[in-house]
């Protein structure tokens, strides 16, 4: 259900209570498309460089990699990624 502010002021008694209720519910599912998008832009980051994250982040350990802007923006995305999936998991 997709009901902006204004629809829902206008809405009275049950069915106000009932439409509160389904956006309630909503906020407690995993985030919608979050993770796969998410996913796809570390996919990108993984091709380009040749690697997976979990190699980037070894060799960024290791020093055998530069923590340059893109790698940095790359790690930003996995966290992204690892929080939106425990955030799901609580919620769920």
């Amino acid at each position: 259900m997709s009901i902006g502010s204004s629809e829902l002021r206008k809405l009275k008694g049950a069915r106000r209570r009932k439409a509160l209720d389904k956006l309630a519910k909503g906020t407690r599912k995993a985030p919608n498309g979050e993770v796969r998008d998410a996913s796809e832009v570390i996919a990108v980051y993984e091709k380009s460089h040749g690697m997976t994250s979990d190699e980037m982040r070894r060799r960024l350990e290791a020093g055998e990699l530069e923590e340059t802007w893109e790698i940095c923006q790359w790690l930003l995305q996995l966290r992204r990624r690892e929080e939106l999936v425990r955030l799901g998991e609580t919620r769920g």
